[in-house]
């Protein structure tokens, strides 16, 4: 996602050279735009969230080829948005899975309730705004991790002393964006009578991310980092367009250095907080990164594949687990049991009547997953459990 709001700035400021170009080169442009739009609005929920931005970056560009173009132009967007809107708002409605429905609407809320439900959406955008902290937690070393996606350590003197300049930083890189993006586009832009400019891309999707983080309400690992991501994408092309020749001034290449000698002394001290660790063994939540031995693996799931009857490409509905998603990934909609898990409250009479009710071809996953608690249909050809079609039947049947 990131890399297409790049793409979009970039032809910001190309669309800045349109006039003197031919039409390829804005024809060009054209392609490259809704190319990023759909990317990104069909790639996450939270791309639809930055609308205002597609429309600033599309009138930049668009206006230089008439005002039909325009219109046409101002319509197709209109049609991406509405169609990822209509499709993120069904994916994110469970009503069958009560538990997996609530786990979804615990995600964000709905930004029209703004016209439908005025109350609820300014009570939990405050609630948001007061967590908002979460974020400069969540960049930080932390002793305990979403998910324990990283190892549970204590944190140390280099931990706790990195932490500072992340937070310091990150409040830096934010609050220099509030001042200086609205500062700079009055003084150069505004005063210059040149109002739909780059700087005022920047500016609108700065509020963008702002809402963004508003609307997220669970603030997860990778939430912050797309965020701080999103905030340094914008510094970067802000400090470019406004700042040419920087570098030859003292203070900021004093400013640079910091920057650099702070960012390898928070990879020095991830390192070494970690890489022993994962040396060892740490798989996380999914599977050991040194310890995991492809060849073994792709011998032992294809011994349980054929244990069960399942064909590694041609199956459906495959229920997997996070070990055996990559090798059985070729076939048509894998299901990974956590997700039916979640969303049926781990009710396993309930997930066993949902993976009958949607046929599906088998089940590969860990032995140690401990979500096979029927061990006469389970045949074990290795490190891996499986179960075939047939018995898959069967279970759904059993009280």
């Amino acid at each position: 996602m990131l890399p297409f709001v790049v793409l979009l700035l970039a032809v910001s400021i190309l669309s800045g050279q349109a006039d003197s170009k031919g039409l390829w080169y804005k024809a060009g442009l054209a392609g490259l735009y809704f190319t990023a739009v759909s990317l990104i609005v069909y790639g996450h929920a939270k791309g639809l969230l930055l609308t205002p931005f597609f429309a600033v970056v599309g009138w930049q560009l668009f206006r230089k080829f008439g005002k039909l173009a325009l219109l046409f132009a101002a319509l197709l967007l209109g049609l991406h948005l509405a169609q990822a809107y209509l499709a993120w708002k069904a994916d994110f409605q469970c009503g069958d899975a009560p538990v997996m429905d609530a786990l979804m609407k615990s995600f964000t809320f709905d930004p029209l309730s703004l016209f439908s439900a005025p109350g609820s959406f300014f009570n939990q955008a405050y609630h948001s705004l007061a967590q908002a902290g979460k974020y400069l937690d969540q960049l930080s070393f932390q002793t305990l991790t979403d998910i324990s996606y990283l190892p549970d350590l204590p944190l140390g003197r280099a931990e706790k002393f990195a932490n500072i300049l992340i937070k310091l930083n990150a409040a830096a890189v934010f609050f220099s964006l509030l001042f200086f993006l609205p500062f700079q586009y009055c003084r150069r832009d505004i005063a210059e009578r040149r109002f739909v400019t780059v700087n005022l891309a920047l500016l609108v999707l700065f509020a963008c991310a702002f809402f963004s983080a508003v609307f997220n309400l669970p603030k997860n690992w990778y939430d912050a980092g797309y965020m701080y991501a999103l905030l340094l994408i914008m510094l970067v092309f802000f400090i470019g367009e406004n700042f040419a020749g920087i570098l030859h001034a003292a203070p900021a290449r004093r400013l640079l250095c910091y920057l650099g000698v702070a960012a390898l002394m928070s990879q020095g001290v991830f390192i070494h907080r970690y890489l022993p660790e994962f040396l060892d063994g740490f798989s996380g939540p999914g599977v050991s990164i040194a310890k995991y031995d492809s060849r073994k693996t792709s011998d032992n799931l294809a011994a349980a594949c054929a244990a069960c009857g399942i064909d590694p490409v041609n199956s459906q509905r495959l229920v997997v687990d996070d070990y055996t998603y990559l090798y059985l990934r070729k076939t048509r909609y894998p299901m990974p049991i956590s997700y039916i898990g979640v969303g049926l409250g781990w009710d396993v009479m309930e997930m066993r009547k949902f993976i009958s009710k949607v046929n599906s071809d088998g089940l590969v996953a860990l032995c140690n997953s401990g979500m096979l608690p029927y061990t006469q249909f389970v045949k074990v050809p290795g490190d891996f459990c499986c179960i075939s079609k047939k018995d898959l039947k069967i279970m759904a049947t059993l009280p």
